[in-house]
């Protein structure tokens, strides 16, 4: 019990200090910086259910023993990982970051409305409408997210047009007049019904989360409460996105699988480290297979036939002890997670500087592109909870077609040409 305590409080003092820093900047009513969500997502995923085991609390999953079953070889690099990462990234963010000035430009009046608004519509109805009609068809979501997967293929994407309008259109002062906020209301009901049939549910919770972080005012009390409110969401929707489903789960057995299902990443780091080697893993066909994928994600597979899967899907293959990455659900890989899997031990401190210059780049992208700031924002809340495929797929998506929408209907108040070169020069 002391070793557990020991751990914990360890755990807690590298931790911590960022999620104070999340909070400070919620409270005076600014967003934190993406490296500060990154700190937060290193709490949310692995030191909440470390806390949960350390102090009596039984993890149930049928394919991860609990963190501190682990064996001393591999909890100790384990822990290690999770208290220094977070900081090897904040400090090559911090030292990409330096010098580097410039004002929040922010987006003015929409050019043409008319077609803007005429444009949304039509897209969150054509989005919705096919949702419906997939769920009409097949009467479960679990049926549709599959039969749209294979009839829709990469233009699967294209469903998440609607929750792209919604980043873009709380970004605009539009969205706080009345006649905006009613706007703002059906493009959160379009993102939602039209993620439905892909089968995720953070698609269909994200515009929830993006309403609640980043529509008005923010305070860090709005955040916990959201946060609250999505975690007992979460747990309401988990049966109907479940392969089968007979109502004989209990509301506390639904909070018990999205805590130990959505959450709980520290058993999964700990088997990285066991499966991880000098250079890339066993888990992998070759040293950064997954990140080839993400590469190349949007790049059609019949272009790049050897783009193989994402690092989640091998994992998970790995875990079966399976060479078949074709399965249409995966266990959730954390960033760092992906970095011991696909680089191995010596690739794992340069990927975390790679990892902090990296949204150092996009948070000075997110001055000129608002839209982005968002996808920064969500990207570090996920990162010890997904993979970049993962991120990418979801919260990528959404961000380019948010900036899409940026470059035609708006004007900033400074050049994002010029933007797009101080980021280029300082990356």
């Amino acid at each position: 019990m002391t070793e557990k305590i020991l751990v914990v409080i360890v755990l807690l003092a590298s931790h911590l200090p960022i999620v104070f820093a999340c909070m400070r900047s919620w409270s005076k009513g600014k967003r934190p910086r993406s490296v500060d969500l990154i700190g937060l997502s290193c709490f949310l995923y692995w030191d909440a259910e470390i806390l949960f085991e350390a102090f009596g609390g039984t993890y149930e999953n049928a394919f991860f023993r609990p963190f501190f079953d682990a064996s001393e070889s591999s909890l100790l690099p384990a822990v290690g990982i999770a208290v220094f990462a977070p900081w090897v990234i904040r400090i090559a963010y911090l030292w990409s970051a330096r010098n580097v000035e410039g004002a929040n430009s922010h987006l003015t009046k929409l050019r043409a409305p008319g077609l803007f608004y005429a444009v949304a519509i039509a897209s969150c109805l054509a989005a919705a409408t096919t949702s419906a009609i997939f769920l009409y068809t097949l009467g479960t979501i679990w049926a549709s997210s599959r039969a749209i997967a294979l009839t829709m293929g990469p233009l699967i994407v294209l469903m998440l047009i609607p929750c792209g309008l919604l980043c873009f259109y709380v970004c605009l002062p539009e969205s706080h007049f009345s006649w905006g906020r009613a706007f703002t209301g059906f493009l959160v009901l379009a993102s939602v019904w039209s993620a439905v049939a892909l089968g995720e549910r953070t698609f269909v919770l994200a515009p929830l989360l993006i309403l609640g972080l980043f529509y008005g005012r923010v305070s860090w009390k709005r955040v916990v409460a959201f946060g609250g409110i999505l975690l007992v969401l979460a747990a309401f929707v988990l049966p109907f996105f479940k392969a089968q489903y007979q109502g004989e789960e209990s509301t506390a057995d639904n909070v018990a699988a999205v805590f130990d299902g959505d959450l709980a990443r520290g058993p999964i780091l700990v088997q990285s480290v066991e499966w991880a080697k000098a250079l890339g893993s066993r888990a992998l066909p070759y040293p950064g297979a997954g990140y080839v994928y993400t590469g190349l994600f949007y790049v059609p597979r019949i272009v790049a036939p050897f783009k193989g899967s994402s690092t989640a899907s091998w994992f998970t293959a790995a875990v079966f002890s399976s060479n078949d990455t074709k399965l249409n659900w995966g266990f959730g890989v954390g960033g760092i997670e992906e970095l011991l899997l696909n680089l191995g031990w010596l690739g794992l401190i340069p990927g975390l500087v790679a990892v902090g210059a990296v949204f150092s780049g996009l948070d000075r992208l997110a001055k000129g592109i608002p839209a982005v700031s968002i996808f920064t924002s969500l990207a570090g809340i996920w990162f010890c909870g997904y993979d970049s495929t993962a991120i990418l797929y979801g919260f990528g998506s959404i961000t380019i077609f948010a900036a899409c929408l940026q470059f035609v209907f708006t004007k900033t108040e400074d050049s994002m040409v010029t933007r797009l070169r101080l980021v280029s020069h300082h990356t």
